[in-house]
């Protein structure tokens, strides 16, 4: 029986260091997933930004066009002249 009580005890010893190894495993997965989901948070929120920016231009670009812009004439040295 000390023979099979040796086994049992090894057996249990594999299986501790087995599930250590797949917690170690699982644990670096979820950390990858972590950084991964980071880079993803910051390209959406970049693409939020580019479209918020897109909006406003096509806004200017469409009030422009249709003379509802604001635009400020410079003056030139030769125009203030003439007036």
């Amino acid at each position: 029986m000390i023979g099979g009580a040796a086994a049992i005890v090894r057996a249990g010893e594999r299986a501790k260091t087995l599930q250590e190894a797949a917690l170690a495993h699982i644990t670096e997965d979820i950390n990858d997933m972590k950084s991964e989901m980071k880079e993803f948070r910051n390209a959406i929120r970049d693409i939020s930004n580019q479209k918020v920016q897109i909006d406003f231009l096509l806004q200017s670009y469409n009030e422009l066009r249709h003379d509802q812009g604001f635009i400020v004439r410079r003056r030139s040295v030769d125009n203030a002249e003439g007036q």
